[in-house]
């Protein structure tokens, strides 16, 4: 019996590696099914070995075996066994037609061939498992190895997985799987389809999830890599619907599957095969009986296999070109790339007219058809006739008759269209999806040292690559003292590099990132590979990098070949790149098939991190944004730019992290960035514009957090998010005429002014933009309606939870400015030296709490927000807005750590009431909290219930919520429903709602919180939609009333920006029966309370709001207006108070002549 923990003792006589290692000691570890003796493998054959031993299990079954009724059956579980199963030894080989061949003197085959399974059986679904730390707490990354061989023959015992494991800090598996007609061959069963093979290798990944914890490895860092017919094998995987969640990473060397493929219920082959062996025919049960009878052998053939499209594995599609073409695809981290000579030595022995003497141009001619047997299995329905001469054409030179050069056509044409062009196709789909990270490659070392028989015209030729990522060049000889094979140094370093290459990027997606790492190397920093730069390694002994392989061979594959063979066909890219005013963007598409549940469009086009303004630093901190620079070219905008500096502001729960988290995105003052979401990039679609403005109280918060994706896959409507400046960066009051503050505002209007020069070309209609924001990004929507700098530039308007009854500082006010300064010992004594002081100080340096006035400057804002709105002095627009039903419930209280579920004492209620009454005084001129202070408590507080400590929460959070937005919200509603029409205008329509529904995903909440600030943002962002890793499930227990109460919500506040009425479904993408949703009028006040089933009401706490609106106006000094306003500045003339007519002419003046 071997060791569990600790000490060693011999197995008996394994032999491991030939005559390199003596007897080893044994390890015990857990599996699902029973306990597994391996073996433990000292290390001192590898040169440079980073651990001195390491343990190998091999031969553990993850499969019953497929025999019998189980042939051509999903794999099922093994059975379990009581005792320890010994794992020294490989288990066999699957049944296969041929050997694997191997050029002669091959050092991967010389290694590995004695000790592979001396037999080949059905019961062969075994894997390997090798790793350097048997403790369930290494959590080291994993890597899944997938044997090459066309899926038809092979085995994971030709891989010597010792050489990396023993090199790196990595657990590595390698699987057996089923082959050819016994992994391949279509059947009609409704379980399978006939990818069993790939249901093998899903099987098997789904063990590696169960126990490989027990191996020392991470669960959740799950790499797949294959070579070949391996690397086929990965990107089905990652094709395959079914397998997400089971890894994180792939790796593909030297295949992607462009193969042929069968529709599901196409059992031509199937029925071929059992006639030749003499099966009846009458009955395909009868005949899948006698097939299951057959000895293995009889079902053997030496072809492609053909994977079953639209079945329960693979995606519903015309054939596998159809997947990778339309994105249809896993969102992983991938790895992938080929050979510069795939075809030039081994897989070139099919085609003997190819000599060291050349290929006679005739010849190439004549057996050109034969070789592009590949592209009439992928495109079935097309004609190879069509595409012969083309081929020629774009590989020959007509003047050249020369063999050599025919030769070497020949072997770049076959190597072009049999692996980089699917490859490439392969890494512009996975890239297209936001968060996967992919690198390509292309191996350029041509190996001579250990392979003498080669021509000289061969490059590095297909599996060359095998003997590097299995650190062949580390070997060494039976004495130990000598390398093995002759390799050269550089080759051996090659090899290293290699290794360290695909075993950071499983570690943490980046094959640069040596996190983790057993230990470093000075490697070239490989770039990642985007849809619009294409970078890819030149993997050599001198690395280096470069941009779109083959560019004009790789588009004549993948875009010209597929439409002459019947295929339509978008050129790669060109639909991604929009002209703007300061250069061209190219964007990426987002799929949303597996993503958004009920999405309208199959994919949204996506440009993230599009500069609106010029960096605000040095100088043009605390300055107007000024034009960026332009660009010459295309700028790449897949990736979000950098948020604006702010402080991090914890969430309460992880589900938050969908709508209110950071995304890991860095900050930086270089942050004047947007991003524009849409379905249709034509400059004729015309389809109503949403531009958020996010929250975050103007100090946290980034357009980044929301995902515009989701709700611009439901509806027909571009969405832009944008972000602002921030905190003192976006609101330090100055004493500059241009701009003494607000600047976060004014950043505001910049990007609003690049959507009306640009949104057009986005499929953007300029004269529909709608603002909308939340939380404080509603603050700013309603500052907007109330500024004269922002008139004309938008239509619309919607504030969520925020209308701006926020604190105010005159023009000339300083005060806090003067007051940061001194704390962070700049003098105050001269304001241009403190203005410059402060400019050359870090941005950490005023990351700094607390409420930011708005400052009246006689630009953007001519009034205080409540003089503005009580005389009705505000942009005509139409305005939806409303409040949550318990704003203060939960994410706002933590201000107030004395609520919660039991209550709260009077004193505490009276202490504590003073300091938020202070925001509220801050609103008016002159006001003191003294003054409100018992008023309010009056309005609240029943005398006969005060003491009870439920109630006083309860009133104290109403009161909160009332006083911050509720007031404030209807006070505007009233205010822009009270503009009187004229002649050339239409009245404004406005629409108020209260949601009044508390998703039942908030379990983790105080059951006395109700619908908490930002809920609204899970339905209108469209969460309740999201669709698990697999996209077949949920991601989030939401409701189906849940669901369809966010369908409801996009679909009004689309509606609403489309039409102005949310019940007004012209140009909607699809209809919904919803609830009629009242207008609000001065005099009627209706509003609509949102919820699973929706309704209308009047009046919302109609005296509470008459108290916050008027009577604490009143008590402050200030006069209220009841009157409605003629007119306002959006156009024309205005008919006001003379008073107030006589201040509008000062400020124009004053603004004229500055």
């Amino acid at each position: 019996m071997g060791r569990r923990a600790g000490k060693t003792s011999g197995v008996g006589d394994v032999v491991v590696l030939a005559a390199l290692l003596g007897l080893a000691g044994g390890v015990v570890v857990p599996t699902t099914y029973g306990e597994v003796n391996g073996v433990e493998l000292p290390t001192s054959f590898i040169g440079g070995a980073v651990f001195d031993r390491i343990y190998t299990f091999k031969g553990i079954p993850y499969a019953a075996p497929p025999v019998g009724d189980l042939r051509w059956r999903p794999p099922q579980d093994p059975a379990g066994w009581t005792g320890v199963r010994d794992a020294a030894q490989f288990g066999a080989r699957c049944p296969q037609v041929v050997e694997m061949p191997f050029p002669p003197g091959s050092p991967l085959y010389e290694l590995s061939g004695p000790f592979r399974s001396n037999s080949s059986s059905e019961d062969c679904l075994f894997l390997n498992v090798y790793t350097p730390n048997v403790a369930s707490t290494a959590d080291l990354p994993v890597m899944v190895w997938l044997h090459g061989g066309g899926l038809a023959i092979g085995s994971a015992d030709t891989y010597p997985a010792e050489i990396p494991t023993s090199l790196n800090n990595v657990v590595m598996v390698t699987i057996n799987y089923r082959l050819g007609n016994l992994g391949f061959l279509p059947t009609r069963d409704a379980e399978t389809d006939g990818n069993v093979a790939l249901m093998d290798m899903a099987k098997a990944l789904q063990w590696v999830q169960a126990n490989i914890r027990n191996f020392g490895g991470d669960p959740d860092r799950v790499t797949i890599f294959g070579q070949s017919g391996g690397a086929w094998g990965v990107s089905l995987l990652v094709m395959s619907p079914e397998t997400r969640g089971l890894y994180r990473r792939a790796i593909s060397q030297s295949g992607v599957a462009g193969l042929g493929a069968s529709r599901r219920g196409d059992t031509a082959k199937t029925e071929n095969l059992a006639a030749s062996l003499n099966c009846p025919m009458d009955s395909f049960d009868d005949m899948m009986s006698c097939l299951r009878s057959k000895p293995a052998h009889d079902l053997l053939e030496l072809d492609a296999p053909v994977p079953i499209v639209g079945g329960s594995f693979l995606p519903d599609a015309d054939d596998l070109w159809d997947i990778m073409y339309k994105k249809q695809v896993n969102e992983v981290d991938y790895l992938l790339g080929t050979m510069d000579g795939e075809f030039s030595y081994g897989l070139l022995a099919a085609v003997p007219q190819v000599t060291a003497d050349g290929l006679d141009r005739t010849v190439f001619e004549e057996i050109l058809p034969a070789q592009l047997n590949f592209i009439a299995a992928q495109f079935p329905d097309g004609n190879v006739d069509n595409i012969v001469q083309p081929v020629i054409d774009q590989y020959m030179n007509p003047d050249s008759d020369d063999p050599i050069y025919t030769r070497d056509r020949f072997i770049q044409l076959m190597t072009d269209y049999r692996f980089t062009a699917t490859t490439v196709l392969m890494a512009q789909a996975v890239a297209a999806h936001d968060t996967a990270r992919v690198y390509q490659y292309e191996f350029q070392h041509h190996t001579t040292s250990v392979s003498p028989e080669r021509p000289p015209y061969a490059k590095a030729d297909h599996g060359d690559d095998l003997f590097y990522m299995f650190g062949i060049p580390l070997l060494r000889d039976d004495t130990g003292a000598s390398w093995k094979y002759s390799f050269t140094q550089e080759e051996r370093d090659l090899s290293l590099d290699m290794m360290a290459y695909w075993v950071n990027f499983a570690a943490n997606g980046d094959p640069s990132d040596f996190t983790g790492a057993a230990r470093m190397r000075d490697l070239v920093t490989w770039p990642r590979y985007m849809t619009s730069s294409q970078s890819y390694l030149k993997l050599d002994v001198t690395s280096s990098a470069d941009v779109k392989i083959r560019e004009s061979n790789m588009k004549f594959w993948n875009e010209e070949v597929p439409r002459l063979m019947g295929k339509d066909v978008i050129a790669v890219g060109d639909d991604f790149v929009v002209s703007t005013t300061h250069g061209d963007v190219r964007g990426s598409e987002f799929l949303t098939s597996s993503v958004v549940g009920n999405a309208l469009f199959d994919r949204v086009f996506t440009f993230k991190g599009i500069p609106y303004a010029a960096p605000p630093v040095g100088d043009l901190r605390w300055r107007p944004p000024q034009d960026p620079a332009g660009w010459t070219g295309v700028r790449d905008v897949t990736e979000f730019g950098a948020r604006c500096p702010q402080v991090e502001y914890p969430l309460p729960h992880p589900i938050y992290g969908e709508v209110l988290g950071s995304g890991g995105i860095a900050s930086s003052e270089d942050c004047l960035f947007l991003n524009v979401y849409t379905p249709n990039v034509s400059d004729t679609a015309n389809l109503p514009v949403m531009v958020w403005i996010h929250g975050g109280a103007w100090y946290f918060g980034s357009s980044s957090t929301y995902p515009a994706e989701i709700p611009t896959s439901l509806n027909n409507v571009v969405m832009v998010t944008i972000n602002y400046r921030l905190g003192n960066l976006g609101f330090l009051p100055t004493l500059d005429d241009d701009a003494p503050g607000n600047f976060g505002l004014l950043d505001a209007i910049k990007a609003l002014e690049w959507v009306q020069s640009n949104i057009q070309n986005f499929g953007g209609d300029p004269d529909r933009v709608t603002i909308f924001g939340e939380s404080a990004g509603g603050w700013s929507v309603s500052l907007l309606v109330m500024s004269p700098m922002a008139t004309g530039l938008f239509h619309r308007a919607i504030s969520q939870s925020g209308v701006a009854g926020v604190p105010v500082a005159q023009k000339g006010d300083i005060t806090l400015t003067q007051n940061l300064a001194l704390s962070l010992n700049c003098s105050t004594d001269s304001y241009d030296d403190m203005m410059s002081c402060l400019r050359g100080l870090p941005s950490e340096d005023f990351l700094t709490l607390m409420a930011w006035p708005v400052v009246i400057d006689g630009r953007f804002l001519l009034q205080s927000p409540w003089d503005l709105m009580n005389h009705k002095f505000i942009n005509r627009v139409d305005y939806l807005l409303g409040t949550n039903n318990d704003e203060f419930g939960l994410l706002l209280s933590v201000d107030f750590p004395f609520i919660d579920a039991d209550g709260m004492t009077r004193a505490e209620f009276e202490t504590n009431l003073p300091i938020p009454l202070q925001t509220i005084a801050d609103q008016y001129w002159g006001g003191s909290v003294n003054t409100i202070l018992q008023p309010v408590i009056d309005q609240y507080l029943d005398p006969a219930m005060a003491d009870d400590p439920i109630y006083l929460r309860d009133q104290f959070q109403q009161l909160l919520m009332d006083a911050f937005y509720a007031a404030p919200t209807v006070m505007m509603a009233k205010a822009e429903s009270g503009m009187l029409a004229v002649a050339w205008e239409a009245s404004s329509r406005v629409y108020q709602y209260e949601l009044q529904h508390s998703a039942s995903v908030f379990s983790f909440r105080p059951p006395y919180v109700g619908v908490d600030h930002g809920d609204d943002l899970f339905f209108l962002f469209g969460i309740p939609l999201l669709c698990d890793d697999k996209g077949s499930y949920w991601k989030y227990s939401f409701t189906q009333e849940e669901r369809d109460l966010s369908l409801d919500m996009m679909a009004y506040w689309v509606n609403f920006a489309t039409n102005g009425d949310p019940n007004d479904w012209t140009g909607a993408a699809r209809m919904r029966d919803m609830f009629h949703w009242p207008r609000y009028t001065s005099s009627s006040q209706e509003y609509l309370q949102l919820d699973v089933t929706s309704s209308a009401d009047v009046r919302l706490r109609e005296s509470r709001m008459k108290f916050w609106n008027e009577e604490v106006p009143r008590l402050m000094g200030e006069h209220v207006h009841n009157h409605r306003a003629r007119a306002d500045f959006s156009v024309g003339a205005r008919e006001t108070s003379c008073s107030l007519a006589v201040l509008v002419l000062t400020l124009a003046v004053s603004y004229l002549l500055a």
